[in-house]
């Protein structure tokens, strides 16, 4: 046990100074981007991209997911049942490109541009599962880097030669095989590639649910821009890929690092059922404790935050402030997927995403229909599919998660009490924008006070 914890700190480490460093380059990355590329150009990418997605969970089928909890190690057998897949679905788009002349003819030429993305991705998901599963996330760290200088170079030297779209396709491919090649240079001496019949057929049986849940996840996550994509020109979905950005920085920050440690973890404590609970409740206090502060920020001072884009960007502050709280709306859910996951609650796990996909998409369709972009951020605050995760959290950890909802209560008043009171008595201007960022930093040192010396402390021992 003593091994697991001292893995796990130091792959969250790792996890961390990577998501840190490549999260807030990217991000730089973006906004310099954002004043070479017309908002019309990034809705076109936007929606290629989307079709990349899609073909690369008909790759996986789950395994990525399946592969970190099954006990033996079929990382050969995954490699080669992806490439097969990647090199299919590759065919397809190629094959089916033309059609997308029906929502817009510059979609065509993106799309099969990055169709051998989806190959590319699947050969670099099998390393990637390994340090996951192994808890070495350090081993990664030079590889993210790599893909994030590189994305950056490129796309940003052909965006000033005036490529628009092309800029981000091309930048978006070389970091990407940049990535792929240097993962698995890392981990070529380590990793098990052996091929065994009978684990292709277990993974395939495994991953089924999994498979159905990831491609429903896919809905989730960008259901958005498939929404609208199908309704809005490019330009409007520009304006909302954008806005989607900014407000999904805050937890890719905090919580993809986390995320890449806690399934892991998940799978290794799934039999102590309070061990489970504890670091499922302290996981998703810290992280909400550190976002809900940024969220409220971005609710009062969307405006703000939009001004340090081209002046062609500003119609997307008020669907910015709209999206500001969207990534909160939802707390259960953050870590009790991976519950869900980790426990082989499969069932509960595809009735909380299909009924999520349904609200968001069918919800989002019939409203963006209705009222425009607006109402694709409604849709974003349906959170149906949470009903089954948290009737599962009180079946699995009831004690904990009902502890945590009190506690999450507290978060949420604190700090829309203080954010706004900085924003009504920090005086105009510049002023009262500094009045909101000390608010978010006294937050944090408020919660970290209150519950970090207490609720972190406690984890660490139960591991």
């Amino acid at each position: 046990m003593e091994r697991l914890k001292r893995r796990t700190v130091i792959s969250l480490a790792a996890s961390y100074a990577s998501q840190l460093g490549t999260t807030g380059a990217e991000f730089l990355t973006k906004i310099v981007l954002a004043w070479l590329i017309m908002p019309t150009q990034w809705g076109i990418f936007a929606e290629a991209m989307l079709i990349v997605l899609i073909a690369d969970v008909f790759t996986d089928l789950g395994l990525s997911q399946h592969l970190v909890r099954e006990k033996s190690r079929p990382f050969g057998n995954v490699l080669l049942l992806r490439s097969i897949l990647a090199l299919g679905a590759i065919a397809v788009v190629e094959v089916f490109a033309p059609y997308l002349k029906f929502f817009t003819p510059q979609l065509i030429g993106p799309t099969r541009a990055l169709a051998p993305l989806i190959l590319i991705k699947a050969v670099g998901m099998v390393p990637t599962v390994y340090v996951d599963r192994e808890l070495i996330v350090q081993k990664s760290l030079l590889p993210q880097f790599a893909r994030l200088a590189l994305m950056a170079a490129v796309s940003i030297v052909l965006a000033v030669k005036g490529m628009g779209v092309w800029a981000l396709v091309i930048g978006t491919l070389a970091s990407e095989l940049a990535y792929t090649v240097l993962i698995w240079v890392s981990v070529r001496k380590i990793i098990p590639l052996e091929f065994t019949l009978s684990h292709t057929r277990n993974l395939l049986r495994g991953s089924s649910y999994l498979f159905l849940i990831a491609l429903i996840g896919l809905l989730l996550q960008q259901g958005d821009i498939l929404v609208t994509g199908s309704l809005l020109d490019p330009k409007t979905v520009g304006f909302y890929a954008m806005a989607l950005m900014l407000v999904q920085r805050v937890s890719k920050v905090v919580e993809t690092a986390i995320y890449r440690v806690i399934y892991p973890l998940f799978c290794e404590v799934s039999h102590d059922r309070h061990k489970l609970g504890q670091v499922y409740k302290c996981a998703t206090l810290a992280i909400i404790a550190i976002e809900a502060p940024i969220y409220m920020f971005l609710l009062f001072h969307a405006g703000f935050v939009v001004s340090i884009l081209p002046a062609r960007w500003l119609p997307m502050a008020f669907i910015l402030q709209a999206l500001a709280m969207s990534g909160v709306v939802n707390p259960f859910t953050t870590f009790g997927i991976e519950v869900l996951r980790a426990t082989k609650q499969d069932r509960m796990l595809f009735m909380a995403s299909v009924s999520g996909a349904v609200a968001l998409v069918a919800g989002g369709f019939i409203l963006t229909h209705q009222f425009g972009p607006m109402g694709m951020v409604a849709a974003n605050y349906l959170p149906v599919g949470a009903i089954f995760v948290i009737i599962a959290m009180l079946r699995t950890i009831r004690t904990q998660f009902l502890s945590l909802a009190r506690q999450l209560a507290v978060v949420y008043v604190v700090s829309f009490t203080v954010s706004s009171a900085a924003f009504v008595f920090g005086g105009t201007g510049l002023t009262r924008h500094i009045a909101g960022i000390l608010a978010v930093i006294v937050l944090w040192a408020f919660f970290y006070k209150k519950y970090g010396l207490t609720e972190g402390k406690e984890t660490l021992g139960l591991l």
